[in-house]
């Protein structure tokens, strides 16, 4: 009967679907954008880039230099680093750089309902916000989910220094999200537009990002599911580089 109980719990969880993973960006096709170390300045540049593996199909780039001297300040989707967005900044530069996922619309505007409504969640499966990342100096990711311009959530996930580079995995429940809306936060069953602003304040400070993906929650209760279904995941980003 022991035995039966702890394999009943376990079966549950494998019969749950690996598809549930909601890819939001898989950072596979080569891309980048810089602000160059010419002229001087606090500045910026926008690009919106069509891709099938951003969620929505478009992923819109701003890239800043908020420091007034002129080194550069860049980011690219596998070429510094193959299947990974790499951010970087000069030496005594500090920047930022902003992924919006909100539609095919070509623009700068924030469309907070532009996803038409995905549910990120899959029916309950998924129940946070999982990726892998590496930062020299330190930085933070933070994530803004819409679900109309009256209703969206935010969370900072800080990323801890490592002069080594080593990559770490990253873990948020949709619960630890603040509400921010003026009528609440975001339905995470009905989400209209991701944002991701990595904070690159610290100058000189180099981050890279794996991909970013609402799944299961972190490994513990569900490891098995997690893990399957990110092997899947990250065996079929090998395969492609």
């Amino acid at each position: 009967m022991l035995r039966l109980k702890i394999l009943l719990p376990l079966i549950a969880l494998l019969s749950l679907p690996a598809e549930a993973i909601v890819v939001i960006d898989d950072f596979n096709a080569s891309y980048s954008l810089t602000i160059p170390g010419t002229t001087p300045g606090v500045t910026s540049l926008f690009a919106a880039s069509g891709t099938a593996e951003a969620i929505g199909g478009e992923r819109d780039i701003y890239i800043e230099r908020t420091t007034s001297n002129s080194g550069a300040v860049s980011m690219d989707v596998s070429q510094s680093l193959a299947s990974q967005l790499s951010y970087a900044s000069a030496p005594f530069t500090s920047g930022n750089l902003l992924l919006v996922y909100d539609g095919m619309d070509n623009s700068s505007i924030l469309n907070p309902t532009g996803l038409g409504g995905i549910d990120i969640t899959q029916s309950g499966v998924n129940t946070g916000i999982f990726l892998r990342s590496a930062s020299d100096l330190g930085s933070s990711i933070t994530f803004s989910i819409y679900t109309d311009a009256d209703r969206w959530s935010m969370l900072t996930m800080p990323i801890a220094a490592n002069p080594s580079f080593a990559f770490t995995d990253y873990f948020a429940t949709f619960t630890t999200f603040t509400n921010m809306g003026s009528m609440g936060g975001a339905d995470f069953t009905n989400v209209g537009a991701i944002s991701l602003l990595l904070d690159g304040s610290t100058a000189g400070t180099d981050v890279s990002i794996e991909t970013v993906v609402a799944t299961v929650p972190e490994p513990g209760s569900c490891l098995l599911l997690f893990s399957a279904g990110l092997m899947l995941l990250f065996r079929r980003k090998s395969a492609q580089r």
